[in-house]
């Protein structure tokens, strides 16, 4: 079979394309070919540009997908048309609707969207239903603040400040910290990753006002890198996968650890779950142009992130949603075990899967600063 990679192999996202394709390859073998577009998480048009290369021109079986939400609604109507499958792969910074199903196309996301409204029931549940949420302008910011305020809506929470960074050198981030008052507060929403959330836990541990303010945190805040000494208040954050240890992890972990020399990632995680995919649509004698979900109905996949199967009202990939608390060990920040897995109801699908982009005042502001 020929398989097309849209992946972001370049800038600041390089292990992301790479860690998928090596385990997509570890997995099949090699008696696949593959032909790649970077598209360093390209927007949407670049996105589409992209795959009518490899539909049109180089005639490719199968589509795998690094993409966002905005760039799904851009590829879909090409995806109908040719009717060449395709397996997404991104964060989740949106969730999947109801109106987006389509035979063709099948969801493998992180479901950070999802992670953060779910991470945020449980605090309304119980922390408390007051609180401030500290988010960045860039990264993902805007659907974060989106997810927070879903649940806040549904579960009765009650937002007294959203402070918002901008990533610039007149932007003061302490500042930002400083607006935090504990006695106004039953918890703190931090929706920052990367270089911010290292900014941010430096700054966390400067301030007492913070250190009996658990704080809850989106999936990609508490990461091996934002680790910094001297944070000794709760950090509380949902994620479809961590420490879990089970046979799927062990083998992956003994390739990262031997193959590519660093520790397994979650892009690693989910080129091994697009592989299973592949491989049972194979063993369902799938064929090219072929409706590719009806061939996953009894899909069931060990991954690092547990049990997974296909959800067919969404052709989506239903993960667990774990809760974890990290404290400080010797100078580090580590998850303890699973506290426990976040039960879901289906008033909650209902909500996210009819989710609305609606921009009331605040949001508008956020946008135009």
């Amino acid at each position: 079979m020929k398989i097309g990679l849209l992946l972001p192999y370049s800038k600041f996202y390089p292990y992301i394309g790479s860690d998928l394709y090596n385990c997509l390859k570890f997995v099949l073998g090699n008696s696949h070919s593959y032909v790649i577009k970077d598209t360093n998480l390209a927007v949407p048009n670049d996105n589409q540009k992209a795959l009518r290369e490899l539909i049109l021109y180089e005639h490719v079986d199968m589509v795998v997908g690094f993409v966002g939400y905005k760039s799904l609604i851009a590829i879909n109507p090409l995806i109908q048309q040719t009717k060449t499958p395709i397996i997404i792969c991104n964060a989740g910074d949106h969730p999947v609707l109801e109106v987006d199903a389509n035979p063709y196309m099948v969801h493998c996301s992180l479901e950070m969207f999802n992670s953060i409204y779910f991470a945020c029931k449980w605090a309304f549940q119980n922390i408390g239903h007051n609180y401030s949420r500290l988010l960045s302008f860039f990264d993902s910011g805007f659907p974060i603040a989106l997810a927070t305020e879903l649940a806040e809506k549904k579960y009765s929470g009650k937002v007294n400040l959203t402070e918002v960074s901008h990533k610039n050198e007149n932007d003061d981030f302490a500042l930002h910290l400083k607006q935090i008052k504990k006695e106004q507060n039953n918890f703190v929403f931090m929706g920052y990753y990367g270089f911010e959330a290292i900014e941010a836990m430096k700054y966390l541990s400067q301030y007492e006002s913070f250190k009996e303010i658990p704080v809850v945190a989106a999936p990609f805040f508490a990461e091996a890198e934002t680790i910094v000494a001297n944070i000794n208040y709760p950090i509380y954050s949902v994620k479809t996968w961590g420490n879990i240890e089970n046979s799927a992890s062990k083998t992956l972990k003994k390739y990262f650890k031997s193959q590519l020399k660093r520790d397994l990632t979650f892009s690693g995680i989910l080129g091994y779950e697009v592989a299973l995919i592949i491989k049972h649509c194979m063993a369902q004698n799938w064929v090219s142009k072929e409706e590719i979900v009806p061939k996953l109905n009894n899909l069931e996949i060990e991954s690092p992130r547990g049990n997974l199967e296909l959800n067919t009202e969404l052709n989506n990939i239903k993960a667990p949603f774990y809760l974890y608390e990290y404290e400080n060990s010797k100078g580090n920040l580590v998850p303890n075990n699973i506290i426990s897995t976040i039960v879901t109801d289906k008033s909650d699908w209902k909500t996210l899967n009819s989710f609305n982009e609606e921009l009331p005042g605040w949001q508008n502001t956020y946008l135009c600063n």
